[in-house]
């Protein structure tokens, strides 16, 4: 009778367990409601797991995750290097999304980074047009770069901000920068060679956003003298863009005119371009 008294106030005393919240305080009596564990401390922390991922695709340093590991959260101690592969990890706090790891800061979405594109293959002349001519952007040559059309071309995307590419960046069918949101600023660092006929000739570079041939619209024109005729000139510039509305729309192309200094054209006036880079900064975004 003893042993039947015991054993019904045991399971009474669980079903009443079972019945109260499910809510942990440590240093707090009163967890507060909403809360399934409140840590209450004024001078110490809490200590997260600190493991040596190996990349986002980490699934052996932590054995068996799965979807029903999404947001599980460890401090990574280790930083990778792997070339080519968008993957690498740095010290910091990183959550399990399901199929990958992301790091904490700034939700976990890398914003701003940047790409590396070389057109190894593009060549070919722009020839020379009247002082008069230069004065108008609509005379001015569309460049045909495209970062995706030979085996040596290159595309570097691993330090892209997360989820873009370097596709993202530039379209390599249209030959034109794209803006990935309305309001981005980014930077560019424009590189290629340039062997005028002349002595004493400029190029003009121009970034046009206009979809119109006939109405460019001109964010950035420069006047660059090549001084070296018949021989090479390496041309370098960092241009600093802001990505509006009609930058958003159309996207931007690179464009050019020549001029050989006294003005003249035809024949043997012309000006042999090579050998584009061009490096895509996204420096801020909404």
């Amino acid at each position: 009778m003893r042993n039947y008294i015991i054993c019904t106030k045991l399971l009474i005393l669980l079903a009443t367990c079972n019945l109260l919240p499910a809510q942990v305080g440590i240093n707090t009596a009163l967890p507060m409601d909403g809360t399934s564990l409140q840590i209450d401390g004024n001078d110490s922390g809490v200590l997260i797991n600190r493991v040596a991922l190996t990349g986002l695709d980490d699934i052996t340093t932590i054995p068996s995750l799965t979807t029903d590991h999404t947001g599980l959260m460890v401090f990574n101690t280790a930083t990778t290097t792997v070339a080519g592969v968008g993957l690498n990890v740095a010290p910091g706090f990183y959550y399990w999304t399901g199929t990958s790891w992301l790091p904490s800061k700034n939700g976990g979405v890398k914003r701003t980074g940047w790409v590396s594109l070389t057109d190894a293959n593009l060549a070919g002349t722009v020839g020379a047009i009247s002082d008069l001519a230069a004065t108008d952007p609509s005379n001015f040559a569309d460049i045909p770069i495209n970062f995706e059309d030979d085996a040596a071309d290159n595309i570097i995307d691993i330090n892209a901000p997360t989820g873009l590419t370097g596709q993202d960046f530039f379209d390599s069918t249209t030959s034109k920068i794209k803006a990935i949101e309305t309001g981005d600023s980014i930077m560019l660092r424009l590189q290629f060679n340039a062997i005028p006929q002349q002595n004493n000739a400029y190029l003009i570079l121009a970034i046009d956003i206009s979809n119109d041939p006939n109405n460019p619209i001109i964010i950035f024109q420069k006047t660059i003298r090549l001084l070296r005729g018949a021989r090479l000139n390496r041309i370098s510039e960092t241009i600093l863009l802001f990505q509006l509305a009609t930058f958003k729309q159309n996207g931007a192309k690179i464009k050019v005119a020549y001029n050989n200094g006294s003005g003249t054209t035809g024949g043997g006036n012309f000006v042999t371009l090579s050998d584009f880079s061009l490096v895509i900064n996204r420096l801020s975004s909404n």
